[in-house]
C-alpha cells in the first residue's frame, strides 16, 4: 500500500496502540498479498509470533500473550474501517 494511503495510516496507528513496531517491510514468504496488491487491493501481512524459525515446523507455537496483541490490532483496524 502506498505509504500516504488511508489503510496505510489506520494499519500504523493500530500497531502504535499496541506497542508494535510501525516499521514496515517487505517480506519474501508464501502469501497472497502479492496478488491482492496487483489487483489494486491494499494489504498488510500480519500475524502474531515469531516467525523466523519457528512456522512450519516442529513444536511451532504462537504465546496466549501474542495471540491477544494480535486480536487488538486487527480489532482496532476493523473498529476504523467498518464501524
Amino acid at each position: 500500500a502506498p505509504s500516504t494511503s488511508e489503510f496505510n495510516s489506520i494499519c500504523h496507528e493500530a500497531l502504535a496502540a499496541q506497542g508494535i513496531s510501525e516499521d514496515f517491510g517487505k517480506l519474501s514468504a508464501s502469501t497472497e498479498a502479492s496478488v491482492f496488491q496487483r489487483l489494486g487491493i491494499e494489504c498488510l501481512v500480519f500475524g502474531p509470533g515469531l516467525s523466523t524459525g519457528n512456522s512450519h515446523a516442529p513444536n511451532e507455537f504462537v504465546s496466549l500473550d501474542d495471540l491477544e496483541v494480535a486480536r487488538r490490532f486487527y480489532r482496532g483496524v476493523v473498529e476504523r474501517f467498518c464501524l
